[in-house]
């Protein structure tokens, strides 16, 4: 194709003008003719957009005809050289108008809501799992096909087409105009709604019925069912829109490249990761410098949004020194951090084989770091997010990493931060699976704090204020909404590696996780069920809640005890708790011999077990 002849023009060329033709890259008109790359090849990528903007999308008009003061706004022409498909590379132009010179953009409304990545990952675990067509649609000229203009807008033509003394008066909202977004949105939702789909009320842009889930991300749309309504979607929606490309199984779709085999559907970006160089400091101004650190950041961020939690860190991390200052030392971390992310595989895996149905459970690693180093005050937290089927099979849906929005005074505080946001998030998607799918699953939330384990396991409160309302929360979450928090080591907690620098083992943990594989259960990674003491009262073996909490919810044994005999009670109870296995029979007959014998009434026999 004709946009391959900017891959034969060397990046560093010292040519004025001359702009670093990177894949995804924008250029204006100027900086393209003045490239020295033959003007034909730009020319057949304006001619297409001018082209998008035939059959009544403006009037022309005289200038000497429209009034002096009436709304009259400029345009230009960008370029972008972007990948059409997974192996061709397309110049594509777009005509931009400048909204910012509208007058009448003080009273439009502009707010559009966006497609959550979790709700497209939904979309491709659906399609992996109940062996249906995936299909990504695209509309050409999107703004343009949202429906008539309901204001008088005169645009100047931008310079590579100007004609003296002629101005476009626009019958569609067109790039650039500020409520253009929103036209496109509310026509292409009732268009969707018109065609039988159901829009969501979490997620505005998912639309599903009995055999649909539709996925629209502005003009993108992505869709999975049988295919014989996947034919028929696509048919009716190009009667109502002209569509480009309609690619099946295999395509690029938000930046990422979907392939589908018989195992499953992948979702990668190793080709994006493979391209992001280090940073060299010989030859350049600190300005340039700098500049390569912010774009190494937004790298990382769109890595991390779409595929690698890792990323997801470095690039929060880079963000939090940016204001620091540019030396030698952020240089360094810089590399460094570089270095790190090519252990992460940058890749996910849907399984065929992933028994996506009621048994499954939302499982949410949660973890938080408390700052340590210096010009650093807020604590970093992050979660991932994903559904685990019976046979342990991990199925990532969402992640973040961010620094805390609330200084925290320690790192229990911040662990527990993180854990209700964290939990916040996991009660959005079961709801949302709850609405599409009409399944109610159960929440698990795995932590790797053993301060929060013990509070979570009594019903003690603690001396700190700011901390009481968090426990609250997650204990009514608990006992009321049924939800399980459990216990994991550091080194067996996913979100560990989107929180930290240098965690080799859960990143190591990550990859095999978001491939597919299956999580051990033996204290080596995945969901690690917490052992806890639980008290049998006779007669009718009757089973109470969690170890010392439910002791204390037993007012006729707890309160006839005296405050030596329940602090140490609860100690023997809680360090009993921490060891939890079997093997510890002997400190189970000490504590029953010792402290239990003297808080049952004779017609009871407490003894405590392990579950």
């Amino acid at each position: 194709m004709y946009a391959n002849a900017f891959l034969r023009s060397p990046r560093g060329q010292k040519r004025p003008g001359s702009p670093p033709y990177t894949v995804n890259g924008i250029f204006s008109y100027y900086s393209a003719i003045n490239s020295g790359i033959e003007p034909s090849i730009f020319q057949r990528a304006l001619d297409a957009e001018i082209e998008n903007w035939r059959d009544g999308r403006y009037t022309e008009v005289s200038h000497d005809l429209v009034f002096p003061r009436s709304n009259i706004i400029g345009s230009h022409i960008v370029f972008k050289l972007k990948f059409e498909t997974q192996q061709t590379l397309k110049l594509k132009a777009r005509l931009v108008l400048w909204g910012h010179l509208d007058k009448d953009k003080a009273w439009l409304i502009s707010d559009t809501p966006t497609l959550p990545i979790a709700a497209v990952r939904l979309v491709f675990l659906t399609a992996a799992t109940h062996e249906c067509a995936i299909c990504k649609v695209d509309v050409i000229g999107a703004y343009l096909q949202s429906g008539p203009i309901d204001r008088d807008v005169y645009v100047r033509p931008p310079p590579a087409i100007e004609q003296a003394s002629i101005l476009w008066k626009l019958n569609a909202k067109a790039y650039g105009l500020i409520d253009a977004g929103r036209q496109w949105l509310l026509t292409s939702d009732k268009a969707l709604t018109e065609l039988g789909l159901q829009q969501s009320k979490l997620y505005p842009q998912l639309f599903y019925n009995t055999s649909l889930l539709v996925c629209k991300f502005v003009d993108d749309i992505i869709l999975c069912g049988p295919d014989i309504h996947v034919n028929s979607f696509v048919q009716e929606f190009n009667s109502r829109f002209t569509l480009g490309s309609v690619e099946t199984n295999n395509f690029l779709y938000l930046g990422t490249s979907v392939s589908r085999d018989s195992s499953g559907i992948s979702v990668s970006m190793k080709d994006y990761a493979e391209h992001l160089s280090p940073i060299k400091i010989r030859g350049q101004t600190p300005e340039q410098i700098q500049k390569h650190v912010r774009a190494l950041a937004g790298s990382l961020n769109r890595l991390g949004h779409s595929t690698s939690p890792v990323a997801a860190f470095m690039a929060s991390y880079l963000q939090q020194l940016l204001p620091t200052g540019l030396d030698v030392k952020l240089l360094r971390i810089c590399n460094g951090v570089l270095k790190e992310l090519h252990r992460s595989s940058h890749q996910i895996t849907y399984k065929a084989d992933f028994a996506f149905n009621e048994k499954c459970t939302i499982a949410v690693f949660s973890d938080a770091g408390y700052p340590h180093g210096k010009n650093v005050a807020y604590a970093q937290q992050s979660y991932v997010l994903g559904l685990l089927d019976v046979t342990n099979h991990f199925a990532p849906i969402a992640w973040n990493s961010s620094k805390q929005k609330r200084v925290t005074y320690d790192t229990f505080h911040a662990e527990l931060t993180a854990i209700v946001s964290a939990l916040e998030h996991e009660k959005l998607f079961q709801a949302s699976i709850l609405e599409v799918f009409g399944k109610k699953l159960s929440i698990n939330i795995l932590f790797d704090s053993k301060g929060v384990n013990e509070h979570l396991a009594t019903s003690n409160s603690p001396k700190h204020a700011y901390i009481v309302k968090f426990l609250a929360c997650l204990r009514e979450a608990q006992d009321v909404d049924g939800f399980k928090f459990i216990w994991c080591e550091g080194t067996n907690n996913l979100a560990d590696a989107a929180t930290k620098r240098g965690a080799i083992k859960t990143t190591k943990l990550v990859n095999d996780a978001f491939n597919g594989n299956v999580l051990s259960t033996q204290n080596a990674g995945g969901v690690i069920k917490r052992k806890h003491c639980t008290l049998l009262m006779q007669p009718g073996l009757l089973q109470v809640g969690a170890s010392l909490g439910a002791l204390r919810r037993m007012p006729d044994l707890w309160k006839p005890m005296s405050a030596m005999r329940r602090s140490h009670v609860r100690v023997q109870m809680l360090h009993a708790q921490r060891r939890g296995n079997h093997e510890n029979k002997k400190n189970i007959k000490t504590l029953d011999r010792i402290s239990l014998q003297h808080i049952y009434t004779c017609s009871q026999r407490v003894e405590l077990s392990f579950t």
